[in-house]
């Protein structure tokens, strides 16, 4: 009896143990707005676009105060938004969930929601959402990782001040690169190029400035100069390691045909850099 009793206690503590909840993360999805559809593994979203999480949350401990005839639970959480190289996109979440249950709620699972907006200057490749939960009472935790994919402009780092993919245009909007770059009398001459290996500081603080200076090739002279074209200088929560540049010039109705040359000139205040380079567009 004693060999059979014990046996018998045995498996009551492996009955128990399969029993026994495991904390888990369920129905996790990334929706394109709220309640909206969720986000499909071949969608890719863009600059400025909007990023909903909703998910439940199971396998909790219930905590049972006999005397006060209370059933209550306690779960700590966070929710993370984070580029490829793992730096945060938004603000993160945290928050608990400290309740009493009734009898009936035993199925019950609580649903938390994160949303947030992707920056201007995101970059290109696998971001994720993190959700880490703990369960108070028990020290568990369980975490989801939520990927999606995002396309940002495909701007190369660079260890020193400099600039991108200069390019000549026919017009304001971004448009096919002119090659050759090629005007009229008249016309307005427009270019755009990015920025980046400027230092970023303290709180993701950029300062950085440019202008531009055009010569006439054939001998050299100055035709226009713009030192202050433009600057920026801010402080943002995700960090800016590149920064879009445009500049437009309208060409006088008599000028001469002919090559001329844009001098663009870089300022990173923060990193104290300058960068010069030299760019050819031609009047018929």
């Amino acid at each position: 009896m004693l060999l059979r009793g014990g046996l018998l206690l045995l498996l009551a503590a492996m009955l128990a143990g399969a029993q026994e909840k495991k904390l888990a993360i369920a129905e996790a999805r990334l929706l394109s707005y709220d309640d909206g559809p969720a986000i499909k593994d071949t969608e890719t979203l863009g600059p400025g676009d909007g990023v909903w999480v909703t998910a439940r949350l199971a396998g909790f401990a219930v905590r049972v105060d006999e005397d006060k005839d209370r059933r209550f639970i306690h779960l700590t959480y966070r929710f993370e938004a984070v580029d490829p190289d793992g730096v945060a996109v938004a603000e993160a979440k945290s928050g608990k969930i400290e309740t009493d249950l009734a009898r009936e709620d035993e199925n019950w699972m609580p649903k938390e929601r994160y949303n947030f907006v992707l920056p201007p200057l995101p970059e290109t490749g696998a971001h994720k959402v993190i959700l880490t939960v703990t369960d108070e009472f028990s020290k568990a935790t369980a975490r989801r990782e939520l990927p999606f994919r995002v396309k940002g402009w495909d701007v190369p780092a660079s260890p020193t001040l400099g600039a991108r993919g200069f390019r000549f245009q026919r017009r304001e909007e971004e448009g096919a690169p002119l090659s050759p770059a090629r005007y009229k009398a008249g016309d307005t001459v427009w270019a755009r190029f990015e920025m980046t290996g400027y230092k970023i500081g303290e709180r993701n603080a950029i300062d950085v400035a440019y202008g531009l200076e055009v010569l006439r090739a054939s001998d050299q002279k100055s035709m226009y100069a713009e030192p202050n074209a433009a600057r920026e200088k801010d402080a943002t929560f995700y960090r800016k390691r590149y920064m879009q540049g445009a500049l437009s010039l309208n060409l006088n109705a008599d000028i001469a045909k002919g090559d001329y040359i844009v001098i663009l000139k870089l300022r990173d205040e923060v990193g104290a850099q300058t960068h010069e380079e030299r760019h050819t567009f031609t009047v018929e």
